[in-house]
C-alpha cells in the first residue's frame, strides 16, 4: 500500500503545477481575510467562476425544449390564422416532436438520465433541421431555410457536446461530432453574411461600421469553425463567439419588425432568437469546460487527476 501511495504521489508531481487540478475550496476562516486576503480573492472569484459557469448554462439548457416545443406550437397557430387549410406537418409528427421536447426538458430539468435526455432532444433537433429546409409545404424562401436550418444545427452541437459533458467525456466520437456540427453552423454563418442579401442588409443597416462589420464577423465565425475544426483553442474561441453572440443578438435578432417585413414570420424569428440563447449559453459552458492545452498536456492533466481521486478514496 506504501508503495501505491508512493508511486501516485511521484506520477502526480511529475505534472507541472501550472496543469495540476487547483484546489478550490469554499471554507473561509476569518483570520484568512487579514493573513493572506489577496489568495482569499482569487480562491473565491475562481470557485464562483467555476460554479457559474457550469450552473448556470446547465440550467438554461434544461428549460431550451419547452421553448421549442412552446415555438413550434405557435408558430403553427400563426400559419393557421393565415388560413391554412392542412398543416405543414402531420399531426401525429407534430405530437411526437412535442411529446420528446417535453420528455427530455423534464429529465433534464430533473437531472434523471441527462446525457440520454439530451441525446434524446438531438434527435429533434436533426428532424426540425431537416425538415425546415426540406419541407416544401413550409414554403420558406432560401435564405429562411439557410437560417434556420444552421441555427438548429448549432444547437445540434450544442446538445452533442453537452451529452458529452454528462457522460463524464468518455466518448471522444461524441466529442468530435459535437464539434464538428458546431463548426458546420459557424461556417454557414461566415457563408450566409456575404452570400444572403438578407442577411448583409441587416448588417448594413442595423449594426454599426457597415461593411467592415461584415467583414469582422465573418473573420471572427470563420476562423471560430477552423478552430472547432481542429481542435485548437476551443476556450478562447468559445468566449470571443459569446460576446459576439451577445452584440448580433441585441442589433440583429431582436429587431423583429426588420424580419418579418423580409419574410420572416414573427415565431420563425422567436425561435431564431432561442436559438442564439441557446448557443449562447452552450459557448459558455464549452469556455468552462474546456482548455487551451495540446493532446500530450491534456493527457497529462487527466492522469494527474484520475491520480488525485485515486488517493483521495484511499485516504
Amino acid at each position: 500500500m506504501t508503495g501505491k501511495k508512493e508511486a501516485h504521489t511521484k506520477g502526480a508531481t511529475d505534472v507541472p503545477k501550472s496543469l495540476q487540478k487547483p484546489k478550490v475550496s469554499f471554507g473561509l476562516r476569518f483570520s484568512d481575510i487579514w493573513q493572506n486576503p489577496e489568495l482569499v480573492l482569487t480562491n473565491m472569484a475562481t470557485s464562483w467562476w467555476s460554479k457559474a459557469g457550469s450552473v448556470i448554462p446547465e440550467f438554461v439548457l434544461g428549460k431550451f425544449p419547452f421553448v421549442q416545443m412552446i415555438t413550434l406550437l405557435m408558430l403553427l397557430a400563426e400559419r393557421a390564422l393565415k388560413m391554412e387549410k392542412y398543416p405543414p406537418m402531420h399531426p401525429y409528427i407534430i405530437y411526437a416532436v412535442c411529446g420528446l421536447c417535453l420528455l427530455s426538458g423534464m429529465m433534464m430539468s430533473a437531472k434523471i438520465r441527462v446525457k440520454y435526455a439530451s441525446l434524446l432532444y438531438c434527435l429533434v433537433l436533426i428532424y426540425l433541421s431537416a425538415n425546415a429546409y426540406f419541407n416544401t409545404q413550409f414554403n420558406y424562401s432560401r435564405h429562411v431555410r439557410n437560417r434556420i436550418s444552421s441555427r438548429h444545427l448549432g444547437c445540434l452541437g450544442i446538445f452533442i457536446l453537452y451529452a458529452f459533458i454528462k457522460s463524464d467525456r468518455t466518448s471522444a466520437l461524441m466529442q468530435r461530432i459535437g464539434e464538428l456540427c458546431i463548426a458546420v453552423y459557424l461556417c454557414a454563418q461566415a457563408y450566409l453574411f456575404n452570400e444572403s442579401y438578407e442577411d448583409k442588409k441587416a448588417i448594413m443597416d442595423l449594426i454599426p461600421g457597415g461593411n467592415y462589420a461584415r467583414y469582422a464577423l465573418t473573420l471572427v465565425f470563420a476562423c471560430a469553425g477552423l478552430c472547432f475544426i481542429s481542435g485548437y483553442f476551443l476556450k478562447d474561441i468559445s468566449l470571443a463567439v459569446t460576446f459576439v453572440l451577445i452584440v448580433f443578438m441585441v442589433l440583429v435578432d431582436i429587431k423583429f419588425s426588420f424580419w418579418t417585413y423580409r419574410g420572416m414570420s414573427y415565431w420563425n424569428q422567436a425561435r431564431l432568437l432561442a436559438d442564439n440563447v441557446n448557443l449562447l449559453f452552450g459557448f459558455f459552458l464549452c469556455a468552462n469546460h474546456y482548455e487551451n492545452l495540446s493532446k500530450d498536456a491534456r493527457d497529462a492533466v487527466e492522469q494527474a487527476h484520475e491520480e488525485e481521486e485515486e488517493r483521495e478514496k484511499q485516504d
